[in-house]
């Protein structure tokens, strides 16, 4: 009997063990994946994002308030006007864009189609992104930025053109914005823009609050155990 107690005491201890090196996996926020149809700001994956407008990068962020359909292919938000936009192509086909990809269009005044990312928290990010011209042989300038400031500004000529960065610092509530104008031609025509986006928080795992109970719980059975045993 006293061997069969040992056993069980020493199987609650590699319990405890067990639980406590159980930490939350990274959390990946994807501008295509997460894109919200029905809400703006986005309710998905704990709404991070939101489609909006700026008359320059960096400047005033606008939210879209129009909802927007073309063929029930492109589903998205613009102005009341019907430009600029920001719309997903859910067609599984290449519309204006390649499958998958978000839309971004700017309008003729020089207004910049914008998603904007929020961070929901501190941390360390992977960021990684495209913006492709290819489908529309779009000719536009586009940004990204991090609290209106640029982390990197390019030109799209029907191409695709690229931006990551692998140790993005992070305080929650820092806005990372991808910006779409123009370009240098001063047209908006068949300047529709591809953007392939995510965000990756990568800082040092901490025990989720679930590990945390279950610790606390087995470490608990495990200390009544032994005094139940002392008696």
């Amino acid at each position: 009997m006293l061997y069969g107690n040992r056993i069980k005491m020493a199987l609650a201890v590699i319990g405890c063990i067990t639980f406590s090196i159980n930490f939350a996996a990274a959390q990946t926020f994807d501008a295509s994946a997460d894109f919200d149809v029905a809400h703006n700001p986005s309710q998905i994956n704990g709404g991070a994002f939101r489609y909006g407008y700026e008359t320059a990068p960096g400047s005033t962020f606008n939210l879209f308030l129009t909802p927007y359909n073309n063929s029930g292919k492109l589903l998205g938000w613009t102005t009341g006007s019907g430009v600029p936009i920001a719309a997903k192509n859910i067609s599984g086909s290449t519309f204006y864009v390649q499958p998958g990809d978000v839309l971004l269009h700017p309008d003729s005044s020089g207004d910049y189609s914008v998603v904007r990312f929020v961070a929901p928290s501190s941390g360390t990010y992977t960021l990684s992104s495209s913006f492709d011209g290819g489908p529309s042989g779009a000719t536009t300038d586009v940004h990204v930025l991090l609290n209106s400031v640029a982390l990197f500004n390019g030109n799209v000529s029907g191409n695709v053109v690229s931006y990551s960065n692998s140790h993005l610092a992070l305080s929650g509530g820092d806005e990372v914005d991808f910006a779409v104008g123009y370009g240098i031609d001063g047209s908006y025509l068949s300047d529709s823009t591809g953007l392939l986006a995510t965000l990756t928080d990568v800082s040092p795992a901490t025990p989720e609050p679930n590990a945390l109970i279950g610790l606390s719980g087995l470490c608990a059975a495990f200390g009544l155990t032994r005094a139940r045993h002392k008696r």
